[in-house]
Order: structure tokens, then C-alpha cells, then sequence
């Protein structure tokens, strides 16, 4: 995974339209992380205590990128999917 980022923080990114790409990514163990692209820079979304936040479904994190983040559009990699 790439460097971290709060929610905050990506909030204000998206409020002020750096964000160019958002990317639901596949985790081993299952769930998925959210991926923000901005400028050169890829971030990864983190939890209040320090480790990436994990989404248990696409809907939680479609839920979070369109309604709380205000972005319409969302990737999704599924390279570590897993049964």
C-alpha cells in the first residue's frame, strides 16, 4: 500500500477538486482500502489509530466516496480478491 492519509484530509482534497482518482482496492483477508490519487501523489486511507481502514464491503466504501467524500465515480482493483 502507498503512504496514508485521514479522512479530514481527504475531505478537503476533494472539496476543493485535487483528487483525481479514488480506487477501491482488494485486500488479502478481505475487505477493501480506498486509494486517493492526487497530482503525482497516491495516498491510502488510514483509521484514527494509524492502520489502513478497511471497508467489509463496496457498498460501505461506494457509500463513503459518494455521499461523505462527494465523489461520483469510484475504481475498484481486484487483483487480491479472494473467496
Amino acid at each position: 500500500m502507498s503512504e496514508g492519509i485521514q479522512l479530514a484530509a481527504l475531505r478537503e482534497l476533494c472539496n476543493a477538486g485535487a483528487v483525481r482518482e479514488l480506487i477501491a482496492v482488494a485486500v488479502r483477508g478481505g475487505g477493501f482500502a480506498l486509494k486517493a490519487r492526487y497530482g503525482l501523489i497516491e495516498r491510502t486511507l488510514m483509521a484514527k489509530r494509524g492502520q489502513v481502514r478497511l471497508f467489509r464491503s463496496l457498498d460501505s466504501l461506494a457509500e463513503l466516496t459518494r455521499f461523505e467524500l462527494g465523489i461520483g465515480r469510484l475504481g475498484v482493483d481486484l487483483a487480491d480478491l479472494q473467496r
